[in-house]
């Protein structure tokens, strides 16, 4: 995980910033994913935006990439994916999906409910 963060001039509690991290995805068919991700964000205190790229790689070596922007608040954090490219099984793919923050004990961890839609030709 690498990231860099710049406050604002003369904005209080407010910074810009880009990061690259990973994480590993469950799939409700047991299936794991390598998830690797790059992304901007815009900070706004309590709140803000973001945007970004997403691969997940499954064991097998197939691999979904996708583009995804969103937000998070006080109250909710998530986003809207649009799959971009597959390999493997997941050549010529296309379609959507969307996450949500979920509330989790783990400090300096993110957790997310997400649904994809996939369309393979």
């Amino acid at each position: 995980m690498s990231a860099i963060i710049f406050g604002r001039p003369n904005v209080e509690g407010e910074s810009v910033g880009a990061g690259e991290y990973a994480g590993v995805a469950v799939f409700e068919d047991g299936r794991l994913a390598n998830k690797e991700f790059v992304l901007s964000m815009d900070n706004k205190g309590a709140e803000g935006a973001h945007s970004g790229y997403s691969t997940y790689t499954f064991e097998n070596g197939d691999s979904l990439t996708m583009s995804f922007s969103g937000g998070w608040n006080a109250n909710r954090g998530g986003g809207d994916y649009q799959i971009l490219s597959g390999t493997g099984a997941y050549e010529g793919a296309t379609g959507t999906g969307s996450f949500d923050a979920v509330e989790n004990s783990w400090e300096n961890a993110d957790l997310y409910d997400g649904i994809l839609t996939v369309m393979k030709p």
